[in-house]
C-alpha cells in the first residue's frame, strides 16, 4: 500500500457553501456550463449522441457474437435480449432534469449544512488533467448522499455530471428511477442476474463506450453497497474488472481512477443504519419514501468533508505491477481494489464526531460509566487529535473555540447523546423516547427492552468512532501483542507473526490486504516507538471494546454448540442468547460483526462453509478455535 500520504493543508479545504449562500439559487441552477471536456475515443471526433447510440449498439452485438459459440445461445436470441438489457442499462441524461434536482440539492444543502469542506486545489489540479485521460471517480459509501454529492460538486466546479453505477433498487422507484437516469446513473443487477452471461456481455461493452465515447466521468462504489457500520467494507470487483480490461484491450492508452473520501458529522441514515446492523430489515426503496424523508429532515447534519486521493495512472498502476511479476488479470484488478480502499480509508478527514465518538468509548471502557463532565473530554479530545495525527490522520479544520464546537457536536447527536448540567452522557430509555418496540426485530430473534436501550446508542457512538480505527488497528494490534506470548498450532509466535495472525483474524473487519502486511508491520512499529502509554491505553481500548471481546464471544459460542454442523440462523441465535445471558458486550448483537469474525474463520479455513437447499450451513473445527480464544484470554 502507498504510504505517501498527502500533506494536506487545511487552507486548501474551502466551504464551498459559504459562497453559494450569498447567490442566487435560481442563477447558480441556470448558469451556463461549459465543461470543455472531450470524449477520448480512437476516431479522436465529435461524435453526435446518435451515432455514439450505433457504434454501442454494435460493439454488443460484436461482443455477444464472441459469447454465443462457448455459451451455445441463439444468435437471434441473445441478440434481441441484449438491447433489452441494454435499455434497461443505460443512462440517458437530460439537462433539464439535471438542472431541477440541482436546484432541489441547493435548498436543501444550504438549509441543512453547515459547510460542505472540498479539497478545491486537489480538485481543480485534476480537472486540468481531465481531457487527457479518461476519468474515474471511487468515492467512499457511506450514505446515499455520497451520489448526489459527486454531482453536485461536479455541476459547481464546471466539470460534466458522472455516469454513476447505482443498484437496481433505485431503478425500480416509481418516477425517481427514471429522474436518477436522467442524471446520469445506470443500475446493475446483484446476485444471479448479474451472473447471466449476456448481461455480464453487455455490461462490459456499456462501460467500456462510457470510457471511450463519452466525456463525462465514470462514478462507482468499490464497496458495492453502502457500509452500514461506516467504516470500509471488502471490495466488490466486478466494474473494477471491466475498467482493467478496457486498458488491458488497448482501448485507451491509460485511465485515471481518483479515490474519494466523504466522511459527515452527522450521517442522514444513522438510527436506520443502527436498525439493520441489529438485524431490522431495510426499508423498501420508494420514491414516497425518499419524500418523507426530506419532510422529516428537521435536524441540522453540520459538516461534510470531501477529499480527493491522489489519482491513480493504470497505465503505471500495471507497469508496476509487472515489474513485480505479478501481471495475472485476477491479482491486478484485486490488489488494485485494495488500493483504491486503502486511499480512501488514510485520506479521510476526521471531524470532532469521530473524536468526540472516540473520547465517549474511551471513557467507558476505563472508567465503566456512560457520564463525564465537559471538561474532561475537551482535555482528552486535544491529546486524542493529536494521537491520531501520530497516526497519519487529517483532523477537520481546527475550531478556535474547541469547548464550542464539541457542544456542536453533541447538540448535532442529541439522538443518543445527552448534555445536563455540563455532564455528558448517552440517551437513557431510547425505545421510549423514540417510539420505538424491540419485540421482534430479527426474525425469531427477540430483543429485551432493557438490552435494546443499554446496545442502540453504544451502536450509535461505534458508527462514528469506525472511520478513526483504520489510521490507527495495525498501531493497535502492537500494543496488544506486544507483552503477551501467543502459541499457535504448537508454535510460539514472534512479533511480526503475532501480527500477521491478528491482521488475518480481522481483515474482513477492517479491510487489510494480506499483500502489505510487511510493510504494514514496520510502519505500525515506527509509530508504536514514539506514542505515550496513554495513547497505547486508548489504542487497546478501542480495539479491545468491541472488536476482541466480539471475536472471542462469537469464538466461545462456536465451541459450546454442541453440533459439529450448524446453520448460520441457530448460530446467530445462539450469540445472541450469550449476550442476553451475560449482560455482556452489546456489539455481539451487531451482525456485520458476526459476519466479519466467520468470514475470517472461513478463509482461514478454520470453519468451513457451504450451502443445503438455500441454508447456509457451518462446519466447526473446535479445536482451533479453542486455541484462539486462550489467545483472547491474553488480551
Amino acid at each position: 500500500m502507498n504510504k505517501l500520504m498527502d500533506c494536506l493543508d487545511h487552507s486548501l479545504f474551502v466551504n464551498i457553501l459559504t459562497s453559494l449562500k450569498s447567490k442566487s439559487d435560481l442563477i447558480w441552477t441556470l448558469k451556463t456550463l461549459n465543461t470543455r471536456q472531450f470524449a477520448l475515443n480512437s476516431q479522436e471526433t465529435c461524435l453526435s449522441n446518435n451515432e455514439k447510440k450505433k457504434i454501442l449498439e454494435q460493439n454488443i452485438k460484436l461482443t455477444i457474437l464472441m459469447v454465443i459459440p462457448i455459451n451455445r445461445i441463439g444468435l437471434d436470441y441473445a441478440t434481441k435480449k441484449a438491447m433489452e438489457i441494454l435499455e434497461d442499462l443505460q443512462s440517458i441524461k437530460k439537462n433539464t432534469t439535471i438542472r431541477m434536482m440541482g436546484y432541489i440539492l441547493i435548498k436543501i444543502l444550504k438549509s441543512k449544512l453547515q459547510g460542505l469542506y472540498i479539497n478545491e486545489q486537489k480538485l481543480l489540479m485534476m480537472k486540468s488533467n481531465f481531457n487527457k485521460t479518461p476519468v474515474i471517480f471511487v468515492p467512499s459509501h457511506r450514505s446515499y448522499q455520497d451520489f448526489i454529492l459527486m454531482a453536485f460538486i461536479c455541476f459547481n466546479y464546471n466539470i460534466d455530471i458522472p455516469y454513476v453505477a447505482a443498484a437496481m433498487d433505485f431503478k425500480n422507484m416509481k418516477i425517481m428511477g427514471n429522474v436518477l437516469k436522467q442524471c446520469g446513473a445506470f443500475f446493475l443487477h446483484r446476485g444471479k442476474n448479474a451472473q447471466d452471461i449476456v448481461y455480464r456481455s453487455v455490461l462490459y461493452a456499456y462501460v467500456k463506450h462510457l470510457i471511450t465515447y463519452e466525456s463525462s466521468p465514470l462514478q462507482f462504489f468499490i464497496e458495492g453497497t453502502r457500509s452500514r457500520s461506516n467504516k470500509s467494507i471488502h471490495p466488490k470487483l466486478g466494474i473494477l474488472k471491466c475498467i482493467v480490461d478496457v486498458l488491458l484491450k488497448n482501448e485507451v492508452q491509460d485511465i485515471m481512477i481518483v479515490p474519494i473520501s466523504i466522511n459527515y458529522d452527522r450521517l442522514l441514515e444513522d438510527k436506520l443504519f443502527s436498525y439493520e446492523l441489529l438485524g431490522i430489515p431495510k426499508p423498501k426503496e420508494t420514491t414516497l419514501g425518499l419524500i418523507n424523508s426530506i419532510k422529516n429532515m428537521d435536524d441540522q447534519y453540520g459538516n461534510i468533508y470531501i477529499n480527493f486521493a491522489s489519482p491513480i495512472s493504470l497505465q503505471k498502476y500495471i507497469e508496476d505491477i509487472n515489474v513485480n511479476g505479478k501481471n495475472y488479470e485476477n491479482n491486478i484488478v484485486s490488489t488494485l481494489a485494495h488500493e483504491i480502499v486503502y486511499r480512501q480509508q488514510h485520506n479521510m478527514i476526521l471531524s470532532y464526531s469521530n473524536i468526540l465518538a472516540v473520547a465517549l468509548i474511551y471513557n467507558l471502557s476505563k472508567n465503566k460509566t456512560e457520564d463525564i463532565h465537559l471538561n474532561i473530554i475537551i482535555n482528552q479530545i486535544s491529546w486524542i487529535s493529536t494521537l491520531f495525527k501520530k497516526c497519519g490522520a487529517q483532523i477537520e479544520v481546527e475550531a478556535i473555540d474547541i469547548t464550542s464546537r464539541i457542544i456542536e457536536t453533541i447538540q448535532l447527536h442529541q439522538h443518543f447523546i445527552t448534555l445536563k448540567e455540563n455532564i455528558i452522557g448517552f440517551q437513557k430509555n431510547y425505545s421510549k423516547y423514540n417510539n420505538i418496540y424491540p419485540v421482534n426485530f430479527s426474525g425469531n430473534l427477540h430483543f429485551k427492552t432493557e438490552l435494546f436501550d443499554n446496545a442502540f446508542p453504544l451502536i450509535l457512538n461505534q458508527l462514528y468512532v469506525n472511520p478513526s480505527l483504520h489510521f490507527i488497528i495495525n498501531i493497535a494490534f502492537i500494543t496488544l501483542i506486544s507483552k503477551c506470548q501467543i502459541i499457535w498450532k504448537n508454535e510460539i509466535l514472534d512479533l511480526e507473526e503475532k501480527f500477521i495472525l491478528l491482521r488475518r483474524l480481522f481483515e474482513f473487519e477492517f479491510v487489510l490486504f494480506h499483500g502489505s502486511q510487511k510493510e504494514e508491520f514496520k510502519h505500525s512499529i515506527s509509530v508504536y516507538l514514539h506514542i505515550h502509554e496513554k495513547e497505547k491505553e486508548l489504542l487497546r481500548y478501542l480495539t479491545i471494546n468491541p472488536f476482541v471481546i466480539c471475536y472471542r464471544l462469537i469464538y466461545s459460542c462456536l465451541i459450546n454448540i454442541h453440533q459439529k454442523i450448524i446453520s448460520e440462523e441457530l448460530l446467530y441465535k445462539s450469540i445472541h442468547m450469550k449476550v442476553e445471558d451475560l449482560q455482556t458486550q452489546p456489539f455481539g448483537l451487531v451482525k456485520d460483526i458476526i459476519k466479519s469474525a466467520l468470514e475470517g474463520l472461513h478463509k482461514m479455513k478454520i470453519i468451513e462453509k457451504y450451502k443445503k437447499n438455500d441454508i447456509i450451513l457451518y462446519e466447526i473445527n473446535r479445536t482451533i478455535i479453542m486455541e484462539l480464544v486462550q489467545i483472547f484470554d491474553n488480551y
